[in-house]
């Protein structure tokens, strides 16, 4: 977070606001994205359908985000 305050570039805050949520939770990813590049943001890639049925099918909470870069999202204050 110090080197993104240090050098802020146009997409600082969506990078700020994942590097937050990658400190609190895991997160995967599918997308037509490089695995590799992924994984060396720390996000799980997830690279087929079959793979994120599997990954739902084993958690009883989590968040699930259709066409995320269109989301907006809000964390009540007494929930975090």
């Amino acid at each position: 977070m110090r080197e993104i305050s240090d050098s802020p570039a146009g997409d600082a805050l969506a990078v700020a606001q994942l590097v937050r949520a990658l400190e609190r939770v895991d997160v995967y990813l599918r997308s037509g994205l490089d695995p590799a590049l992924l994984e060396d943001l720390m996000i799980s890639p997830l690279e087929s359908d079959a793979e994120l049925n599997r990954l739902i099918s084993r958690f009883s909470n989590g968040i699930l985000l259709g066409n995320a870069p269109l989301t907006c999202t809000r964390i009540a204050a007494d929930s975090v």
